[in-house]
């Protein structure tokens, strides 16, 4: 659901490595990388957490998709 397979610039940047921190990641982006604000993130509803990763996901790629129709 979340999920999504990298992209070629996300391989050759091996993106790969920040799996080593799992869901930490996600805590970590949901506080915009402030480690004083993740127990704020971590007293959110589990629904709430799901959809604000949905919608920062979907922002992602609609940037993705701007820029490349920008380029064409």
């Amino acid at each position: 659901m979340l999920n999504r397979p990298p992209g070629a610039d996300e391989i050759r940047a091996n993106a790969a490595k920040l799996n080593q921190f799992g869901w930490m990641l996600s805590i970590d982006t949901l506080a915009n990388f402030d480690i004083t604000r993740w127990n704020d993130v971590l007293t959110q509803s589990y629904d709430r957490i799901i959809i604000k990763l949905l919608m920062n996901r979907e922002r992602m790629d609609y940037q993705k998709r701007y820029a490349e129709v920008v380029r064409s």
